[in-house]
């Protein structure tokens, strides 16, 4: 009978090892995994980053373009002079 309590607990003992074991690959693989997404999640991160500068940048160039284009208008303006009445 001893011989049974013996083989039941080291059955017991081996279970738990191997589902231990497998606890310990799943948490291992999903670190890794976890720690892939990560980094792929900070490249876009960056990414969007530099994309939100280029647009920014380029609204800036546009503004600028806007204001040249207002200055050129109103400096033709004044050198026309007055429109004539009527038209």
């Amino acid at each position: 009978m001893a011989g049974v309590v013996i083989l039941i607990w080291a059955l017991t003992l081996v279970f738990a090892l191997v589902v231990l074991s497998f606890c310990a690959y799943e948490l291992h693989w999903k670190l890794v995994r976890f720690r892939s997404d990560i980094d792929r999640v900070a490249n876009l991160a960056t990414r969007a980053r530099e994309i939100g500068d280029d647009a920014e940048t380029t609204l800036a160039r546009v503004a600028k373009m806007q204001a040249e284009a207002a200055e050129r208008k109103a400096s033709r303006r004044k050198k026309l002079g007055p429109a004539p009445v009527g038209e």
